[in-house]
């Protein structure tokens, strides 16, 4: 049996390690064309997305509807950018990633079992999706209200209509 320094393994013996699939030596594993042009469409637009967004918070408030039109657009790029996502998202749950390089050290294949990590994110995930859905129901609210009660044409201004 090897030890740890032998197979390049970083974590204690004692913590469960799943091993994800290992290619054989030289075997030529790629991810698929369209997972390829997702990754780098959504890694290019989140880059843009990150300079935008820099860029516009600087802008200053009297330049007239050109700064709107700039946050309209981060907004925009924003939510395709998660229609995006979940393209990847589904595309992955679909078509397995290809195995890693034989040669790949042990240490990087492991699946690290860190109960106190498991734990932090899944709090911080649950706080993330819990204040998501309140922001959501708020907002389809607000939504209803202009649209039953005050009918003072906001709603409207997102709707599909014809323009004024």
């Amino acid at each position: 049996m090897s030890s740890q320094a032998e197979t390049g393994s970083l974590v204690s013996s004692r913590l469960p390690a799943r091993e994800f699939e290992r290619a054989e030596a030289g075997a030529p594993h790629r991810y698929t064309r369209t997972a390829i042009v997702l990754h780098w469409i959504v890694a290019l637009a989140v880059m843009g997305m990150i300079g935008l967004g820099l860029w516009m918070i600087n802008l200053p408030k009297g330049v007239g509807p050109f700064r709107a039109e700039m946050y309209n657009l981060h907004k925009s790029i924003g939510m395709t950018v998660g229609l995006l996502i979940f393209a990847r998202i589904a595309w992955h749950l679909a078509h397995s990633a290809p195995p890693l390089p034989a040669t790949m050290p042990r240490w990087q294949v492991l699946s690290w079992d860190v109960p106190a990590a498991k734990e932090f994110l899944s709090i911080v995930h649950l706080a993330n999706a819990s204040t998501l859905t309140v922001l959501i129901l708020v907002h389809l609210g607000a939504v209803l209200h202009h649209l039953l009660v005050a009918r003072d044409g906001v709603f409207q201004r997102m709707w599909f209509a014809a323009r004024d």
